[in-house]
């Protein structure tokens, strides 16, 4: 039987913008297997990165319901759904969004300070992450030292560093040449296989989303093709 972690039934979710409603998503059902990689790909606007945001719970929809781990978020206050993020998901970003203050090192360890993590445990995760993704000689440096396929290398530390049950990845390879973007895809599909992690990415890019054990193809903001098989994590 499927262990799903998350699910999503009747997603409905609008813009108002120049006095005009815009329908970005129009009813939208779709669910994901635990311990899998999957891709949203779709043309630009057609509603892929808002569907993420939703799934994710950075948006709230006008319509439908999300259910992640077992739990409903749509109607969950800001608290509350930051306790589940914190706890249960990780957020990579195609502007990585790395706080620019911080070094190397402080960047992988805060969702673990926010988690009240003891010090000895949160270093001896953020050694591990930095092994693993070969940024263990960064560790010391601040963002602006660093070139972009490593900036992703440490977003993608930091949003695996809680061991979160689920990965959202929204176009983390698009500031990236071709080559970076499928080392960072490589990346995730290690985290996937070896931390049973499920991620879903949004890609413009077909041939890295053909890497993808599952492709989710949007089109005005519906579903245009079934959920299919499409590769090995």
């Amino acid at each position: 039987m499927m262990d799903t972690i998350l699910e999503a039934r009747g997603l409905v979710k609008s813009y108002q913008t120049d006095r005009k409603k815009r329908l970005v998503i129009r009813g939208i059902d779709l669910s994901l297997e635990r311990g899998s990689f999957s891709a949203i790909v779709g043309k630009s606007g057609s509603g892929k990165s808002t569907l993420l945001y939703l799934l994710s719970g950075l948006e709230h929809p006008d319509e439908g319901l999300v259910k992640l781990d077992g739990t409903e978020i749509q109607n969950l206050n800001d608290a509350a759904m930051s306790r589940l993020r914190r706890r249960k998901t990780g957020f990579i970003f195609q502007s990585f969004n790395l706080i620019s203050s911080m070094t190397v090192r402080r960047n992988i360890g805060f969702p673990l300070e926010l988690g009240k993590m003891k010090r000895k445990e949160e270093n001896e995760i953020i050694q591990e992450l930095a092994e693993r993704l070969q940024i263990e000689k960064l560790l010391d440096a601040y963002p602006y030292q660093l070139s972009g396929g490593e900036q992703q290398r440490v977003a993608i530390a930091r949003a695996a560093a809680i061991r979160p049950a689920l990965i959202f990845a929204d176009e983390p390879t698009g500031n990236l040449d071709s080559a970076t973007g499928a080392a960072v895809v490589s990346l995730l599909r290690s985290i996937c296989r070896d931390y049973g992690t499920t991620i879903l990415m949004v890609t413009h890019d077909r041939d890295l989303a053909a890497s993808c054990e599952r492709q989710i193809v949007i089109a005005d903001g519906r579903v245009a093709a079934p959920v299919h098989d499409a590769g090995v994590c």
